[in-house]
C-alpha cells in the first residue's frame, strides 16, 4: 500500500484550506479517551493485492446515491476511517507530536469531544512520515465501506482517480461505543430469524438488556425479550448480514 500527502484542490477539508501538499495530523479528545491520527490519501493503484472483507451486504440504494454524489463532485471531503497496526507506531506518534509544537492548529468542539488539526508540510517530515507509513500492511475499515465500494467501482472503470481520502488511527486506540441496529422483520418471522442465527451462534435469554463485553458477541431485543448471542466457533467472522 502507498500513503500520500493531501493535495490542494483535490481534497477539501472544511475550514482548513491547503496551500501545498501536506499530511493533516489530528487529535480527538473525549472525557474517556484520547487518540491521535493522520488524514492522508491511500493509493489503490499501488496495491494490486488489496482485498476488502465486507462485514455486511451492500446497500444498493446507498451505493447508487454515493456514485451520483462523486460523479457530480469528484473532490473528496469525507475520509474513510481506518485503523492500522504497526511496530512503527512510536515513530508515527513522535512526528505527530513533534510537528504539533511548531504548527498552527485549529480546533472545534462537538459536545464534549475536542477535535484538533494541524498540517505536516515540512519536506523532511513529509518524507519521514511517508517512509514510516509504508510499513503498514493491513488496515481495518471502521467506517465508509459503501464509499470504498464506490471508489473501487470507479477505479475499475477508470472514472475516478486511484486515491481515497482516509483517516488513520492506531488500532490499539480505537474506542467503539455501544450502538444499536434496528432490524425490520417484514418478510421473516422471529422463529425463522432464530433458526438462521442458531446455525453459527448460541442464543441465551437474559432478564435484562445485554451489553457485549467480548468480541463477536451481541445482544438482541425481540418480542419484548433480550437475548445474548455468542458464536459457537471463536474463528467465525462476525457477519451482521446474518440479520439482514
Amino acid at each position: 500500500m502507498e500513503f500520500l500527502p493531501l493535495i490542494p484542490k483535490q481534497t477539501i477539508i472544511e475550514n482548513f484550506p491547503l496551500e501545498k501538499n501536506a499530511y493533516l495530523a489530528c487529535k480527538i479528545t473525549t472525557p474517556n479517551f484520547s487518540t491521535e491520527g493522520l488524514i492522508c490519501l491511500l493509493n489503490f493503484n499501488a496495491g494490486k493485492n488489496i482485498k476488502v472483507f465486507k462485514h455486511e451486504k451492500t446497500n444498493q440504494i446507498k451505493l447508487k446515491c454515493y456514485q451520483e454524489l462523486y460523479l457530480a463532485n469528484p473532490t473528496q471531503k469525507s475520509p474513510l476511517l481506518m485503523a492500522y497496526q504497526s511496530s512503527e507506531l512510536p515513530k508515527i506518534n513522535y512526528h505527530i507530536s513533534r510537528t504539533r509544537k511548531y504548527s498552527i492548529a485549529k480546533s472545534f468542539r462537538q459536545g464534549e469531544t475536542l477535535h484538533e488539526y494541524w498540517q505536516i508540510q515540512d519536506p523532511y517530515e513529509l518524507h519521514s512520515v511517508s517512509e514510516i507509513l509504508s510499513t503498514i500492511t493491513k488496515l481495518y475499515l471502521l467506517d465508509g465501506h459503501h464509499r470504498l465500494e464506490v471508489w473501487d467501482h470507479f477505479i475499475k472503470t477508470r472514472r475516478l482517480n486511484h486515491t481515497a481520502l482516509i483517516m488513520l488511527v492506531p488500532k490499539n486506540k480505537v474506542h467503539i461505543d455501544t450502538f444499536h441496529r434496528a432490524i425490520h422483520l417484514d418478510d421473516i418471522s422471529a422463529t425463522a430469524l432464530f433458526q438462521k442465527i442458531l446455525v453459527d451462534y448460541q442464543v441465551e435469554k437474559t432478564l435484562q438488556p445485554y451489553i457485549p463485553v467480548d468480541q463477536k458477541c451481541f445482544g438482541l431485543y425481540i418480542k419484548k425479550n433480550w437475548y445474548k448471542i455468542t458464536p459457537k466457533n471463536s474463528s467465525i467472522l462476525c457477519n451482521s448480514a446474518t440479520l439482514s
